[in-house]
């Protein structure tokens, strides 16, 4: 018998907390990455929203890919931002493919319509 005590729930799995912390810097990563191309900054300022994800696809004959980010409202008029909320995606596939692919996703949504249908206004 081991003198170590078991870790408390707590600590074994980790904390909604991190996760989102997690979203977060994989997003402000994404930023940089896409900040640094010229013309971005426009981008940034004239959409209503943008998507930031970190997407993975694996595939032999079959596919199947999932991402996790976040997604930022963007008010135009104040030029603020809201807080991020946390999003995913996942998919499957067939065809003639082979391969693994990490990829960084920055969607723009230049429509207000785009905006409310992510967000759940619509629904």
């Amino acid at each position: 018998m081991s003198d170590a005590a078991a870790p408390s729930p707590a600590e074994a799995k980790p904390s909604a907390k991190n996760k989102m912390e997690h979203l977060i810097d994989e997003a402000l990563s994404i930023v940089e990455e896409f900040s640094s191309e010229p013309g971005m900054d426009l981008y940034f300022k004239h959409c209503h929203g943008i998507v930031l994800m970190s997407a993975y696809q694996a595939s032999f004959l079959f596919s199947a890919n999932g991402g996790t980010g976040v997604l930022l409202r963007h008010d135009k008029k104040e030029n603020k931002w809201s807080p991020p909320c946390a999003i995913g995606l996942g998919g499957a596939g067939v065809g003639i493919q082979a391969g693994i692919e990490k990829k960084s996703v920055a969607m723009f949504l230049s429509e207000k319509a785009a905006m409310k249908t992510l967000s759940g206004e619509f629904q």
